[in-house]
């Protein structure tokens, strides 16, 4: 019945004249409350996003695409060669050609990213470009086409977002034309759902506009048609939409982006501290008003936060004057960081809570001197790890695992990680960053042989 109903609405316009069977009101519509004004101004800067070689099958039918779309196959969005990975939007952030979209938009089902990218336009038509950067653990990606005066969608301050605002969710998945849907903001600082993999920086805006399959990507605009977030996934378990959608907020995407096209990278700055989520009866301990804040469990010796002279037990309440409401808030606000860049906390200490302010210069984490330190990865929680060199190879030698059958059948202590999917692991940077991708394949070398263990994160 969908696919009838469609079929239906790709007939061309009747016309209204000349049959006086049945008469026509031709008074002006009545478009309600305005909403039609601001999408008018949204759509124009939407583009759908996809590999080249997709185009290459443009004579199939109409009903094969409504299958690709309605039926959610997950072959269906693949190329003969297994190499398409789908088909999402992108929004024009620039007259001369700069579209952010998704990291995973842009990243082919091996993984690697496409060599190749296709945008559409919403007046069909089409620039082959050129991907500039892609940041996996944001979700973030930059694109840049050969074009001129294109239509712009303008980018609010997502720190003034506030639940219950209007927004709307506007995407152009390919080949079923521009979606636009409307909803409002269900929350704000959403994290813990690791799309981008273990370890990455989330502060998603959730909300009830319903988000389709080919919209990731696309904006989610307010209500004066300004960019407040890119819509990024939905939670659904069969794959349509139940009213919660996420978006990584345009304040964090302007900032991956300016980091993309300046260097073609998110380089991070290492602050070599571990800290964790305030608890009900830390507050209560600490005499807290509310809770809000992140404690320390461990400094890396000789890292930037210890030689500033951070403490375990110290609670961090902001970070360069920007309130840390929990892990996720003060792990993104360091990330902004490059390496070499001051980083001035504010913090709690001792039984009488002495306010403290001090700044940490962040190190480049393939250059820190971290050798003797015993640490954690962000990836692999409660396995204690310590940069080792064996002879001529490098690696992080396992101290200590927690008490997680799935890892324990699989590491043990005294083992020396060397490599994690054939890229090697000689420091902490090295293996957070491979870490954070999902994993395969680690090499270790333990009592004098080297072998090869099959190892996944997302278990």
């Amino acid at each position: 019945m969908i696919r009838l109903l469609l079929a239906f609405a790709l007939l061309p316009a009747l016309p209204l004249s000349g049959d006086t069977t049945f008469p026509v009101d031709e008074s002006p519509a009545d478009h309600d409350s305005g909403d039609s004004v601001i999408l008018a101004g949204v759509t124009p800067a939407i583009v759908s996003v996809f590999p080249a070689r997709l185009l290459e099958d443009d004579e199939q039918s109409e009903s094969e695409l409504m299958d690709r779309f309605f039926n959610l196959d997950p072959d269906a969005s693949k190329d003969p060669d297994g190499d398409f990975q789908g088909v999402g939007s992108g929004v024009i952030l620039t007259s001369d050609g700069l579209i952010v979209t998704n990291s995973h938009v842009v990243h082919l089902s091996t993984g690697e990213l496409a060599d190749s990218i296709t945008v559409e336009l919403t007046d069909r038509r089409r620039f082959q470009a050129r991907i500039l950067g892609a940041d996996r653990l944001t979700d973030i990606a930059l694109l840049k086409v050969d074009a001129t005066n294109l239509p712009v969608l303008p980018i609010a301050n997502s720190d003034q977002v506030r639940v219950g605002d209007k927004v709307f969710a506007v995407g152009n998945p390919f080949k079923i034309g521009l979606t636009a849907t409307k909803g409002m903001v269900s929350a704000l600082n959403r994290s813990g759902l690791n799309l981008g993999g273990p370890g990455s920086y989330e502060s998603f805006i959730q909300t009830d506009a319903p988000i389709n399959p080919g919209n990731s990507g696309g904006a989610l605009a307010d209500s004066r048609g300004r960019l407040v977030g890119i819509n990024t996934a939905i939670y659904s378990g069969a794959g349509g939409n139940v009213g919660i959608g996420f978006a990584v907020p345009s304040n964090l995407a302007r900032h991956i982006c300016t980091r993309l096209l300046e260097d073609g990278e998110v380089k991070r700055g290492l602050l070599g501290i571990k800290v964790r989520e305030l608890t009900a009866s830390d507050a209560t301990r600490l005499r807290l008003e509310k809770i809000s804040g992140v404690l320390v469990d461990e400094t890396l010796k000789g890292g930037p936060a210890a030689e500033a002279g951070v403490l375990p037990g110290d609670l961090i309440v902001s970070v360069d004057g920007r309130e840390a409401l929990d892990r996720a808030a003060f792990r993104i606000a360091v990330s902004l960081h490059k390496p070499g860049d001051d980083l001035r906390l504010t913090l709690r200490r001792g039984e009488m809570r002495e306010a403290l302010e001090l700044t940490a210069v962040l190190a480049d984490p393939e250059e820190s001197g971290a050798a003797d330190a015993e640490f954690e990865l962000l990836s692999l929680p409660g396995v204690k790890l310590k940069q080792t060199k064996r002879g001529e190879r490098e690696g992080l030698e396992v101290i200590e695992l927690p008490e997680d059958p799935a890892l324990s059948r699989k590491l043990a202590v005294g083992m020396l990680i060397i490599e994690v999917n054939g890229k090697p692991t000689p420091n902490f940077a090295a293996a957070e960053a491979t870490f954070r991708q999902g994993v395969n394949e680690v090499t270790v070398l333990h009592e004098g042989h080297e072998s090869v263990l099959a190892l996944r994160l997302d278990r």
